[in-house]
């Protein structure tokens, strides 16, 4: 982003970076050199190799908002359901 829209980078005042790969409950964030990034719960599915690897957490997504001036504004996590869940719920 920096490299190849630098003159909207330029004049941003709130930077993020979101990235989806975590496969378990830790919070990782750090905040340097003017940007802010979060690594997030992996969203998609469990695939066999990853319950194989013991790679056993839910699945979740970040409902994050952000106002123009003045960064994060709100957040809440929406859980995803697996189809296994859902039945068992009923």
């Amino acid at each position: 982003m920096a490299h190849r829209r630098a003159a909207d980078w330029g004049v941003t005042r709130h930077r993020y970076v979101h990235t989806f790969h975590l496969h378990h409950t830790a919070k990782i964030a750090t905040e340097g050199e003017g940007l802010i990034t979060e690594v997030h719960r992996s969203p998609v599915p469990q695939d066999a190799w990853h319950f194989g690897s013991g790679f056993l957490s839910g699945r979740s997504i970040p409902i994050i908002t952000y106002h123009r001036r003045r960064g994060e504004y709100g957040r809440s996590v929406v859980p995803i359901d697996d189809a296994g869940d859902a039945e068992e719920a009923a």
